[in-house]
């Protein structure tokens, strides 16, 4: 659903998070930060958090583009090798870490 509340936010303001309300700020880099730019789209109680303790999903931007990605517990072959694999916005996606991600 992350994916989709972006793609909502990119229609209302014209880029990636950002602000609340497209309101211009320096570009998001945490999750908590994510959240609090989505809160006009997601009511933040709704708002997925990692489920291990002590980790949190990631979210890197430039404004046109985005890389969300999770650090996976088990070495699931299947799931990884679509993942994408990379360095974008300073995002941390590498395979052999288990770090699965996705982007825009």
């Amino acid at each position: 659903n992350i994916q989709g509340y972006l793609e909502i936010y990119h229609s209302r303001c014209g880029y990636y998070p950002g602000g609340p309300d497209c309101s211009p700020v320096t570009p998001v880099t945490t999750w908590d930060e994510l959240k609090a730019s989505l809160t006009g789209i997601v009511d933040p109680s709704r708002f997925p958090n990692d489920p291990v303790a002590g980790q949190n999903y990631s979210y890197s931007s430039d404004g046109f583009n985005y890389v969300l990605g999770t650090k996976l517990q088990t070495n699931s072959q299947s799931i990884l090798k679509e993942s994408y694999t990379g360095s974008d916005f300073g995002s941390s996606c590498d395979k052999t870490a288990l770090r699965y991600c996705i982007h825009s």
